[in-house]
């Protein structure tokens, strides 16, 4: 079972981030640098924090990066900014 962290709450700090992986804060800023080698999300840019949406999946994917984009999903997402953007 997930730890609750606050309500509603999109960015993470280093606490939450650390509670989400059953580790104490300390241990988690000791491995951060292992963490994110092997696929852990960076802190969100311009912000102290890490994504929650990012950090989930993360841990829900068993630790696997996100899938590249196949061409059609790109082509995809390239005609709905003609479209709308």
């Amino acid at each position: 079972m997930t730890p609750k962290i606050r309500e509603l709450q999109s960015v993470l700090r280093r606490v939450d981030v650390a509670k989400l992986l059953l580790m104490a804060p300390e241990t988690f800023s000791r491995k951060r640098p292992e963490l994110e080698q092997a696929g852990f999300p960076p802190k969100l840019p311009g912000i102290n924090g890490w994504s929650l949406a990012c950090v989930t999946t993360w841990i829900d994917s068993n630790g696997q990066t996100m899938p590249t984009p196949s061409a059609a999903m790109i082509a995809a997402t390239q005609e709905l900014d003609r479209e709308y953007a």
